[in-house]
């Protein structure tokens, strides 16, 4: 920053294009469901890089990693209860 605001030297910008997964289901359920092994794998290893959720930002506290903990058995209870077995048409 100094040298692009106060020496007014050109920067080249640096861009990284990291592939991370973003997943609102927690990754048990979210695997659960997968039934492509290719896809399952990409996941898998797109995983091991890291997994972001809106809900567990970290700066947020205690109380909101109980709430996001919360928030994620509910994702689970309501996909057993509405889709009981993973099947290929998602019915």
């Amino acid at each position: 920053m100094v040298a692009d605001a106060i020496e007014h030297r050109r920067i080249e910008p640096v861009t990284e294009f990291d592939e991370i997964l973003y997943s609102l289901v927690p990754m048990p359920l979210l695997m659960r469901y997968l039934r492509d092994p290719a896809l399952k794998r990409w996941v898998r290893t797109v995983a091991r890089r890291g997994v972001r959720n809106p809900w567990t930002y970290p700066a947020d506290g205690a109380w909101a990693r109980r709430y996001a903990w919360i928030v994620g058995l509910n994702h689970v209870r309501k996909f057993l209860r509405h889709y009981p077995r993973p099947t290929d048409s998602g019915f």
